[in-house]
C-alpha cells in the first residue's frame, strides 16, 4: 500500500475486492511496512446503505470497558480472563438504562460471546439500533442477563465522554496502568496493590503536584486504592482537591480550573 492508497481497494490474486485500503504504518516513508485494510463485508453493508442515500448508523452502548488480566480475573474470581470489564458508564445511555454497573463483566451480548474489548466493540458496532438485546454479565460472581436497548451512537460522543467522565489515562493528567507483577518487576515496584502512574500531561495537575511517573497510588482521599477499577470509582466525580498517597508519601492533586 502506498501513501495516497486510502480509500482504494484491497483486490486478492484473483482480481476479488477483499477490502477497502485505510493506512499504513511505515517507518520508510514509503510503501514497506503493515498496511490496514477495513474487511469487504463490512465495508459491502456501507456501501449499500450508502447507494441508498441512507445515514450510516452505529449502535452505542455507552460504557468504557478494559481487557481482564490475568490478576484482574483472579480478583473478579474468574476461571479465565474472557470478557470486558465495565470501567465506566455514561449518563442516561443504554448500559445505564439496562441496570449495567461500573466492575460487570460482559460475557455475552447479543448471545454472542464476548472474550475481550475488540469484541464487544464489533458486537456493539454492528446491532441494529432500536433492537433490545440480551446482556449477559458477571456481577459479585454471579451471572446476569439484563435487557438492553441499543442506541444511535452520539455524533458529539468524544465531547460526551469528556464532559461526563475521567478517562483513566487524562484524570487531572494522569495516565495509570494496572500494576501487575510484570510492571512491578520491570520498574523496580515493590508494592503489591494499586496503580502505577506511567505518564503525566506537563502542566497539569498532577505535574504540580509532585507525583512522577513510576509512583504507585494506594489512597485517594485515604481510601484504598487496589487497581484500575477501584481507582476509576473514587476519581470518578471527584470535584475538589485530591489528596494522593503514593509509595514515596502524600501529594495533594488540586482541582482542575
Amino acid at each position: 500500500i502506498n501513501p495516497g492508497n486510502s480509500g482504494g481497494p484491497l483486490v486478492n490474486l484473483r482480481g476479488e475486492v477483499v477490502g477497502i485500503n485505510v493506512a499504513i504504518f511505515t517507518t520508510s516513508g514509503g510503501y514497506q511496512g503493515v498496511g490496514f485494510a477495513i474487511p469487504i463485508n463490512n465495508a459491502k453493508k456501507i456501501i449499500v446503505k450508502l447507494i441508498e442515500g441512507k445515514k450510516i448508523i452505529y449502535g452505542w452502548f455507552g460504557v468504557t470497558v478494559q481487557d481482564l488480566t490475568d490478576e484482574l480475573a483472579k480478583y473478579f474470581g474468574l476461571i479465565d480472563k474472557n470478557g470486558a470489564l465495565v470501567v465506566s458508564i455514561l449518563e442516561n445511555s443504554p448500559a445505564q438504562k439496562a441496570g449495567i454497573k461500573e466492575s460487570d463483566i460482559i460475557k455475552q451480548f447479543d448471545n454472542k460471546a464476548i472474550n475481550n474489548v475488540r469484541e464487544l466493540l464489533n458486537a456493539v458496532g454492528i446491532a441494529e439500533v432500536g433492537r433490545k438485546v440480551k446482556v449477559v454479565v458477571i456481577r459479585e460472581k454471579k451471572e446476569i442477563t439484563l435487557e438492553v436497548e441499543v442506541g444511535e451512537r452520539p455524533e458529539n460522543l468524544e465531547e460526551k465522554v469528556s464532559a461526563e467522565e475521567p478517562s483513566i489515562n487524562k484524570w487531572r493528567g494522569l495516565q495509570v496502568e494496572e500494576l501487575t507483577p510484570d510492571t512491578a518487576n520491570r520498574l523496580g515496584i515493590e508494592e503489591k496493590k494499586g496503580v502505577v502512574v506511567v505518564d503525566i500531561e506537563p502542566n497539569s495537575p498532577a505535574d504540580a503536584s509532585g507525583i512522577i511517573p513510576g509512583d504507585v497510588i494506594v489512597e485517594i482521599n485515604k481510601q484504598g486504592v487496589k487497581n484500575i477499577p477501584d481507582y476509576q470509582r473514587k476519581t470518578l466525580g471527584l470535584k475538589g482537591d485530591a489528596l494522593i498517597k503514593t509509595a514515596r508519601g502524600y501529594f495533594l492533586v488540586k482541582k482542575s480550573e
